[in-house]
């Protein structure tokens, strides 16, 4: 439990009109792509009622292109696409073949290190 409003956003400082924005779904995630990337901000969790009106048109209007990154296991895959599907952001989750052992962006730079993840932003095409 959580005394944190669902719809409080962190991190939107760090948003660019003319760069693309990473939207993490966790504070964990958020510290380590902040390390790779400068325009991400965080969410509380994984769903569409994380994200208000009001905040959804603040990231469009301060941003390139959208990217939301989520966890990769099955929960959140589903969440993401509702994510990415319901605001047109584009889908950035580390990739099915680290399952199991790796679900999110943390647990992908405690196991293979800042530049695996850094090498898929590039190849994925936000910076």
């Amino acid at each position: 439990i959580s005394n944190v409003p669902l719809t409080t956003v962190k991190g939107l400082e760090n948003l660019r009109p003319d760069k693309n924005t990473l939207i993490c779904k966790s504070l964990k995630d958020y510290m380590v792509c902040k390390k790779i990337y400068p325009y991400v901000c965080h969410i509380q969790n994984e769903s569409t009622a994380a994200l208000s009106d009001e905040t959804v048109e603040f990231i469009k209007n301060n941003s390139e292109e959208v990217f939301y990154g989520g966890d990769s296991d099955v929960a959140g895959k589903k969440a993401s696409f509702d994510i990415t599907e319901s605001f047109g952001f584009k889908h950035i989750n580390p990739p099915n073949n680290l399952l199991p052992e790796v679900k999110d962006f943390a647990d992908w730079a405690k196991l293979k290190g800042l530049e695996a993840i850094r090498l898929h932003f590039r190849k994925k095409g936000l910076f």
